[in-house]
């Protein structure tokens, strides 16, 4: 964060998309820093962990399966079913609009689809793991398919998105399919 300029003592919001030891992994060396920070997890999380996150941070939500807001323009997709089951952030910025996800189990489509019915017009960006690691090409063909249909203009594939389908999204996206990273800023 330091190398970005960022301070842990300034972030108000640490979303936690699903259990998975490494998308919540640094959350407690982040709370040290600011408890202050409000956490946001969904139902799926464990009691336990959701038990331990409330006497460490400034406010605990924990998201049902509906949209929620936080703040302009900021939203959880809701806990969406999968396994295990996730979350996403769906952002509108006034100028572009994206989805976020950790690993997309519930798939990229599904994700997106979902930001489009909360924002209530197309999701610009797919971000994150599109969870096709290990997909067929049928599969990785039919996620490029709906997102193209859907209205995604650009695609960060990262994580868990798997070569095959990093290719496939070139090939389909082209210049607007980019190679993202902790820091990667996009658009601007």
């Amino acid at each position: 964060m330091a190398a970005l300029g960022l301070a842990a003592e300034s972030l108000d919001l640490l979303f936690l998309s699903h259990i998975h030891w490494d998308h919540i992994g640094g959350w407690d060396s982040i709370l040290e820093l600011n408890p202050r920070a409000t956490v946001v997890v969904h139902e799926g999380f464990s009691k336990h962990l959701i038990r331990d996150l409330r006497g460490l941070c400034g406010e605990l939500v924990v998201v049902g399966a509906d949209p929620r807001p936080f703040g302009q323009g900021l939203f959880s997709t809701g806990m969406l079913d999968s396994n295990p089951p996730e979350q996403a952030l769906v952002i509108d910025t006034g100028e572009a609009t994206a989805a976020i996800s950790g690993c997309a189990h519930p798939g990229m489509e599904q994700i997106v689809g979902r930001g489009a019915a909360i924002l209530g017009k197309s999701v610009d960006w797919a971000i994150g793991g599109f969870h096709l690691m290990d997909a067929d090409p049928v599969r990785i063909e039919q996620s490029v398919r709906a997102l193209k249909a859907l209205g995604v203009i650009g695609v960060v594939p990262t994580h868990c998105t798997g070569d095959a389908a990093k290719e496939a999204f070139r090939r389909a996206f082209g210049s607007a399919c980019l190679n993202g990273g902790v820091g990667r800023e996009i658009g601007g």
